[in-house]
């Protein structure tokens, strides 16, 4: 029965791959399969929690998971059980009776669904029923081949809630809904698993994004933990606007976060009010979290909107711009963005209205032209206009739920905690080549960037030593000298 090998071979790679949770399915699914657990009539209590079948399980597969299950007429199955049976190389009649009810309430209770299951008729001979099968696959795969390419998700960024302290004017994620998963009941794990799920099709990267994440400081710290202690990603970040950030959070979970990105739209504070960036406190609380990224080991980034209150801003110092503050801040990364419409969110029916705030290309591109005069500013300031930014991160909602961007509004698909991540990265509407193209993959890990840091010191100590020896031996050679023209 295809069904029964099926669900060995889908337990194995939970053994193989699912962790301790999986070896845990597997010894339940085990014992219900060889009848010495009688199968419930939903999920078992121990299982609740431990792995979201078959979500997890399609996560971890290879490929398009195909659930075949193989009918024979009656005579027939029988006639093989019997002949099995005689030689002792398979089950007696009554075991096999009660196979197929078994491995169909085992196959329901772990919730995988009767839609993926293809019943195909059995009889005839082995090449018949594998040509059956085979049409099966052939057929599914194309099916799974003519949907929407799916790019694995190294990067992905997690808005977890909407809800911030500052109202900007020009914000494209706004508080539409008070929801934040980590913050409800059982919601902290329910957002763990996910993550694991995300982790196991491929992220490498997670960045903590709202609204405001610090408004939620100590479900924030778990989560970063998590991902870096128990998940061992690359690479943790956060974006925020910095006003809840404190030195005990850093000094607690400093450790676990790789990058620390604060949104900083100005260094003139009136502007920043404007703007509606709090209210004249902003540039100070960013110079102490410069401060803290540097007792911490944090790797310290800046996020600049441009609008027109400040795509010609002057700080009378140096260049005229904002470039003496970014090169004494000195951020690993500068991303500089063109303000950004986005339907239902800022333009439309809606609270805020960007519209009087937008620049056109040829302004963004002069602001970008101006402080790249500057060689410091220019090694760390990435630009992203409207089109690069629109559809090339990969964005979960506070629900889990991929948002599609292409129609210029934000389209949520279906949540990951409904389905397989694959099966949700499939309506995100990713574009990697503009992902690629942004720079979006870059050294993101603080160790490896704090790593080749140390190296760069060194050598540049050893090359004083070098020079310093060098320039001594040529004093001293040149007093000998000296010695013997008066001697």
């Amino acid at each position: 029965m295809a069904l029964y090998t099926c669900m060995e071979a889908a337990m194995k790679v939970l053994s193989q791959k699912g962790g301790s949770e999986g070896q845990k399915v597997v010894a339940i699914v085990q014992e219900m399969m060889e009848g010495r657990r009688v199968v419930p009539n939903d999920m078992p209590e121990e299982l609740k929690g431990a792995l979201q079948m078959p979500l997890d399980l399609q996560d971890l597969m290879p490929g398009p998971v195909v659930w075949l299950l193989l009918h024979l007429p009656e005579a027939q199955r029988v006639r093989r059980v019997r002949h099995r049976a005689a030689d002792g190389s398979g089950m007696t009649p009554e075991e096999d009776q009660k196979l197929p009810t078994n491995l169909m309430d085992i196959y329901r209770v772990l919730k995988i669904g009767d839609d993926r299951l293809v019943e195909i008729d059995a009889s005839g001979s082995t090449e018949e029923v594998l040509r059956r099968v085979q049409e099966v696959v052939i057929s599914k795969c194309e099916q799974w081949r003519q949907l929407t390419p799916v790019s694995v998700p190294i990067s992905v960024n997690w808005h977890f809630t909407r809800q911030c302290n500052y109202h900007c004017e020009f914000c494209f994620h706004t508080a539409k809904t008070s929801f934040c998963l980590p913050s409800t009941k059982d919601g902290l794990e329910e957002s763990k698993r996910c993550l694991a799920r995300l982790r196991d099709a491929g992220m490498q990267k997670i960045n903590f994004s709202g609204g405001e994440p610090f408004l939620h400081a100590k479900a924030l710290g778990t989560l970063v933990r998590f991902c870096k202690e128990e998940l061992r990603l690359e690479s943790v970040s956060i974006v925020s606007n910095g006003s809840h950030i404190t030195a005990k959070w850093m000094e607690e979970f400093g450790y676990f976060l790789d990058i620390l990105a604060i949104s900083c739209d100005s260094f003139h504070e009136a502007t920043n009010v404007l703007i509606g960036r709090g209210r004249g406190e902003h540039v100070k609380q960013l110079e102490s979290i410069r401060q803290w990224c540097d007792d911490f080991e944090v790797l310290f980034k800046i996020n600049s909107v441009i609008t027109k209150h400040n795509v010609n801003e002057d700080c009378g110092i140096v260049f005229g711009d904002m470039s003496a503050h970014i090169e004494r801040l000195k951020p690993i990364r500068w991303k500089v963005f063109q303000c950004l419409p986005i339907k239902g969110e800022n333009v439309g029916d809606v609270e805020r209205n960007v519209e009087p705030l937008l620049i056109p290309p040829e302004a963004f591109q002069g602001f970008i032209d101006r402080h790249r005069r500057c060689s410091s500013v220019k090694q760390v300031l990435v630009a992203e206009n409207n089109v690069t930014m629109k559809d090339s991160y990969l964005i979960l909602d506070e629900y889990l739920r991929f948002l599609n961007c292409t129609s210029g509004a934000k389209v949520p698909g279906p949540s990951i905690r409904d389905v397989a991540v694959v099966s949700a990265l499939r309506t995100a509407g990713f574009d990697e080549n503009m992902f690629q193209q942004r720079l979006g993959e870059y050294e993101w890990s603080k160790d490896k960037v704090l790593q080749k840091e140390r190296r760069t010191k060194q050598a540049k100590r050893t090359g004083l030593m070098v020079l310093s020896l060098a320039l001594c031996g040529a004093a001293l050679a040149l007093v000998a000298k000296h010695r013997r023209c008066f001697s």
